[in-house]
């Protein structure tokens, strides 16, 4: 972890954690997030089963139409991508990952990967040691008391 006491920009690794002035910051990074088909999802189509599965807004109204409006706009940005299970020996070509369709539709064994981009967010932080951590009691049921 870098530490910067100014608001200078720094150079920092995706996913890579710098503290300016007292908080943490990470750099964005891209997740991947597979997901086997489910038997239930077989013929229906990836937008679909993206949007009913991870809703965007579980409060609000129209939150289907918003999470299918969201999913549709991730599978033509590439960023959802299909691998189909192989029909056979001779079959070379299916087990490779590739860009979904909004209509493609599920078949049994699929994949779908998920690409994220992610924002943590800002935490207050403290220099290690900063702390003055005793332990108190620590038994067998990995319990530990503290004081602080």
């Amino acid at each position: 972890m870098v530490q910067i006491e100014s608001t200078q920009p720094t150079s920092a690794e995706p996913g890579e954690a710098i503290v300016v002035n007292g908080l943490r910051y990470v750099v964005p990074y891209e997740r991947e997030r597979i997901v086997s088909v489910k038997e239930k999802w077989i013929g229906q189509n990836v937008v679909d089963i993206l949007a009913d599965v991870y809703l965007i807004d579980k409060n609000g109204s129209d939150t289907l139409q918003k999470s299918r409006k969201h999913w549709l706009a991730e599978v033509q940005g590439g960023r959802v991508a299909i691998r189909h299970h192989k029909t056979g020996p001779e079959d070379t070509e299916n087990w490779q990952w590739a860009n979904a369709s909004p209509d493609e539709c599920m078949r049994f064994k699929s994949q779908v990967r998920i690409t994220e981009h992610v924002h943590e967010r800002i935490v207050p932080w403290q220099q290690e040691g900063a702390y003055d951590i005793q332990v108190l009691h620590a038994d067998e049921m990995s319990s530990v008391y503290l004081s602080l």
